[in-house]
């Protein structure tokens, strides 16, 4: 998704579009922004707000990490600026962001103390490691406010993550938000024309009002019946995982959706889950999972199928709307492709995304055809490689 359609997502008038319009000013990504908004609402429903879903109701607070390369100004000015609009609606010591210890989560567990944990997932992993990520499972499980937003830089992720996946629930309650691109810098602002304090301060008394308004008595949210009807076929129908990532992932994947698409329809001030917001959290779901599922999983290997899409569509972008002959797009990228077979799969995964268009033209003099590819605008959706290499999966795990 790119930021437009973030924006998109939510009404003009409400806190995540009002919190998302404080961070245009920042240098960040929309994913961020967008999430930690989420993230947000989370914080001002506490545990007044529940999906009522029998024997297993769906609480708001999320645990949430923000993922990149590596640490970076991003990641920081994410965390801190959520951290600012959460302490308008709760404690500021209910918010910790440095002196971790398992103590610190089992204290939120024994005391049913609320408890937020925001800084980097290793600093609140810590050299307790598993233990912590056992005592945070209790924790958000438990009947307490607690939820965590984190940053870790994707390479130290990976590999803390694939030696405890198997073995800790910590994994799949953890949404992992992957950086899209930042928005374009703005070297010149004007703080008097648009001062970025006044958009915070409107982001904040926009939270105030929801916890104070929709949120102030206990919420019991339902879908509707024919939302109902969708999330059960959803349910039965969505597509199984066979790593060890996803498989984790999928235990609980229908409390993700179902506390997203509640997340949205609290910032609208409904309390219900209507069709449409159900449907986008379907959808931004399926793509946390197969971001996930690329930082678990692929390591390095993710990196070499990246590059080799990423020519091939830089090859697909620069000949437009003629398109390239597909042994051209052999010739193209040879240095890079060992053999044909591999060359197909990228192909057809490109056209399962629908962001490219197969041909068969008839060769010049001859009554032969050969095979035309040619790009359409989707080829340049962001985050659309990485959606490409999810439909190579089977490659990239082999």
């Amino acid at each position: 998704m790119n930021k437009t359609s973030y924006k998109k997502l939510v009404p003009k008038d409400s806190f995540i579009w009002k919190y998302m319009d404080h961070m245009s000013d920042y240098d960040t990504p929309v994913s961020y922004d967008f999430w930690c908004a989420m993230w947000l609402v989370g914080v001002a429903a506490g545990r007044n707000a529940y999906v009522d879903r029998p024997n297993a109701p769906v609480y708001l607070q999320s645990l949430m990490t923000l993922v990149d390369r590596k640490s970076s100004h991003s990641l920081d000015m994410s965390l801190y600026y959520a951290g600012e609009v959460a302490r308008a609606i709760v404690s500021p010591s209910d918010i910790v962001n440095k002196d971790f210890s398992k103590g610190t989560i089992d204290l939120a567990v024994d005391t049913g103390m609320t408890q937020y944990l925001s800084a980097t997932l290793e600093s609140i992993l810590g050299v307790s490691g598993i233990k912590n990520m056992l005592a945070i499972n209790l924790a958000f499980d438990f009947e307490c406010e607690f939820g965590m937003l984190a940053s870790s830089a994707s390479g130290w992720l990976g590999e803390r993550a694939s030696t405890t996946i198997d073995r800790t629930p910590f994994w799949n309650n953890n949404l992992l938000i992957i950086a899209d691109t930042n928005k374009p810098r703005n070297p010149w602002r004007d703080r008097h024309d648009n001062p970025s304090n006044v958009k915070l301060q409107a982001a904040k008394e926009s939270l105030q009002a929801l916890k104070e308004g929709t949120l102030s008595t206990q919420l019991r949210i339902k879908p509707t019946q024919s939302c109902l009807e969708s999330f059960n076929s959803w349910y039965t129908k969505h597509e199984r995982g066979e790593d060890i990532y996803r498989q984790s992932f999928e235990v609980r994947q229908d409390a993700h959706v179902l506390r997203t698409a509640a997340l949205l329809g609290v910032n609208e001030r409904v309390g219900y889950i209507g069709g449409h917001n159900l449907t986008r959290a379907i959808e931004l779901v399926s793509i946390i999972k197969s971001n996930g599922a690329y930082l678990m999983g692929s390591g390095p290997s993710y990196d070499i199928h990246a590059k080799t899409v990423e020519r091939v569509k830089q090859l697909l972008i620069r000949a437009g709307h003629d398109g390239l002959p597909q042994r051209d797009l052999r010739m193209g990228t040879h240095n890079m492709i060992g053999d044909a077979a591999y060359l197909n799969d990228i192909l057809k995964a490109m056209q399962t995304m629908k962001c490219l268009d197969r041909y068969l033209v008839k060769r010049e003099g001859s009554n032969r055809t050969s095979i035309l590819w040619r790009a359409n605008k989707l080829i340049q959706e962001v985050g659309i490689t990485r959606l490409i290499c999810e439909k190579m999966s089977p490659i990239i795990d082999g």
